[in-house]
């Protein structure tokens, strides 16, 4: 680094591009030392001008490497500097290559690096066309989806989603005891118990059997042990109060009387007892030991070394070895023996595929007909068909058994259409059945404070690990201008969110206007600036005779921060004026109005 060269103030500075290993810096220099940057040339690149207070900076250069810039007089105590710096090292071919991608992705990975450098020494040819040929072609290659598929980030979340469930629920059905992707768990208690009801049985022979809303969950050895030295009482109703109880041996916690106590032991084991029966058998059970190759048996590392504490099963048993079966609703406990040990139905409902290439040919209707009689209305599934629009209208097709509609209503025949990357959860693969899941909201599942960071959980684990690194990197630049945020994007939003976002991902390579209509008739878009539901002054005059105008936020804001701006601009960017010197306004509140009127009956 060279030292600072002060330049005396003038309306226009020549200055020469920085030779090919260098990075040249012209710098505001403050009284107080802090240094505020103007512009920059580098690796024998032309001058050009830094973000910030000097962004519109005009910078002129000729052909002889040298560039005109203007500068007004620096505030009062404060100069202009030049500074100069060179690597320490030759820039290599690598290090050419993770610049690239460091502005072309989300960081390359040491394989990617090595790869693109591989392929830019394998070119007969000068090191500089070397590298254009190969950055044109890897950029060609990501924008082409055949090549390089997008991936979509609510197919992502769906694929991976396999939250607990204790019964149906409006969007899908559970596991079965039996099928592949069904779970089994050895401890006892889980965070989804999170104040739920905990009664101690006393069956009078040194033993207590636990009940969980009714239902008989394990049975432990007496006597249970708080943190304070007292024991629980037999008979008696507690509430779970501990959000964390995965794996035997976590914390357990118990309140009764406002009280949220620590169990320190279950007879004389310490903290999440696991499942176990002793000389007696749950109500309902089934031996899987002679199907242990359909097994694959997870140890958790948290507390009990070394423990097997989860059973997945991973292709399913034959019904004729496994005949119980879940009905619709509310899933009464289901009980297996592994060896000598008792593990619990761990039942997660799984996502069905209705993707607009292949719906579910009847519209959801075999699964609303087998929760129709379920005892709670949180339990019946609903119809998945989707309607019509003008995403899906060229993938719709006729079915002509029976289906059904939005609002559950069955029909003979009809439409059956399905929405953008609603995909099916994978039922097989570790990731998924074991820990690498993701999980939602439900009736029986609150998902605790994860829920909290799920989408940006879900994010950062899909664009790290996509191919199409680059439409991800446009994608996310195009979800920071187009935004969303309020109450739609409430926790439990996180599937709508994701649907918004991939918008972006769709449409990266393509055009913008196809970006603002999908974005424009989006639901999120619409709630969260207040065109959803917007009535025309005529609707409302008719309905109640009120003077009222339909709401304009979304009218100006899709001109103001969505598209043209607040004023007109040249070609470079700069504000064109009026001919008296006053800014040219892209559009007036006239438009806002006419635009408004557009922008109901949604």
């Amino acid at each position: 680094e060279t030292d600072d060269d002060a330049i005396v103030p003038k309306t226009i500075i020549l200055l020469t591009v920085s030779k090919s290993s260098s990075l040249c810096m012209l710098i505001l220099l403050k009284e107080d030392g802090s240094r505020v940057p103007v512009a920059r040339s580098y690796r024998g690149n032309d001058w050009e001008p830094y973000g910030g207070l000097y962004a519109s900076l005009s910078v002129d250069c000729y052909g002889n490497y040298q560039c005109d810039i203007p500068l007004e007089p620096p505030p009062s105590g404060a100069t202009y500097v030049l500074k100069s710096t060179s690597p320490a090292h030759a820039i290599t071919i690598e290090d050419k290559v993770a610049r690239f991608l460091e502005s072309a992705t989300f960081g390359g990975s040491p394989a990617e690096i090595d790869s693109l450098a591989k392929t830019i020494a394998s070119y007969e040819m000068d090191e500089t066309t070397a590298i254009d040929r190969a950055f044109a072609s890897w950029v060609a290659n990501q924008q082409d989806s055949t090549t390089t598929p997008l991936t979509s980030h609510r197919a992502f979340f769906r694929q991976r989603t396999l939250s607990w469930s204790l019964g149906s629920t409006r969007t899908t059905l559970t596991t079965q005891p039996c099928a592949m992707g069904s779970r089994y768990r050895r401890y006892s208690f889980t965070g989804s118990d999170y104040e739920q009801l905990l009664t101690i049985g006393n069956d009078g022979n040194g033993t207590l059997p636990l009940f969980v809303n009714g239902l008989v969950r394990t049975v432990v050895e007496a006597p249970i042990v708080f943190s304070d030295g007292s024991v629980a009482e037999g008979g008696k109703n507690y509430e779970l109060c501990s959000r964390g109880m995965k794996g035997l041996g976590a914390t357990v916690k118990l309140r009764q009387a406002g009280s949220c106590r620590k169990v320190v032991s279950f007879g004389s084991f310490n903290g999440n007892p696991p499942i176990d029966f002793f000389d007696t058998t749950p109500p309902e059970w089934f031996d899987i030991t002679p199907y242990a190759d359909a097994i694959d048996q997870k140890s958790y590392r948290y507390y009990e070394e070394g423990s097997i504490q989860m059973l997945n099963v991973t292709s399913t048993i034959p019904p004729e070895h496994c005949s119980y079966s879940f009905a619709p609703g509310l899933q009464e406990h289901f009980f297996v023996r592994f060896g000598s040990e008792w593990f619990i139905s761990d039942t997660r409902f799984v996502l069905l595929n209705n993707d607009i290439d292949t719906p579910l040919e009847d519209g959801g209707q075999s699964m609303v007909s087998a929760t129709s009689e379920a005892a709670k209305r949180d339990w019946k599934v609903r119809c998945s068909n989707v309607p019509r629009t003008y995403q899906n209208e060229d993938r719709c097709f006729w079915n002509e058994d029976r289906t059904c509609a939005a609002g559950q209503k069955f029909l003979s025949g009809g439409l059956v259409c399905g929405s953008p990357n609603e995909v099916s959860t994978s039922r097989s693969g570790g990731g998924v059945n074991g820990d690498g899941q993701f999980n939602v909201h439900t009736k029986f599942d609150n998902a605790g404070d994860a829920q909290k960071e799920l989408k940006q959980h879900i994010w950062t684990a899909s664009v790290l690990s996509a191919k199409d690194q680059l439409r991800q990197r446009v994608a996310w630049a195009l979800s920071q201008i187009l935004v969303i945020g309020g109450t739609v994007l409430q926790p439990t939003h996180t599937e709508q969110h994701l649907a918004y976002y991939d918008i972006f991902v769709r449409h990266a390579f393509g055009s913008f206007r196809d970006v603002l209509k999908d974005v424009s008739l989006s639901p999120m878009m619409a709630k969260y600036l207040d065109y959803y539901q917007s009535k025309s002054t005529g609707y409302i005059w008719q309905k109640s005779k009120d003077l009222e105008y339909p709401d304009e936020n979304y009218a100006r804001e899709v001109m103001q921060l969505f598209s043209i701006g607040l004023y007109k601009l040249n070609q470079d960017g700069t504000v064109q004026r009026n001919s008296d010197g006053s800014l040219a306004l892209a559009y007036t509140n006239d438009d806002i109005i006419e635009f408004a009127r557009v922008w109901t009956g949604f």
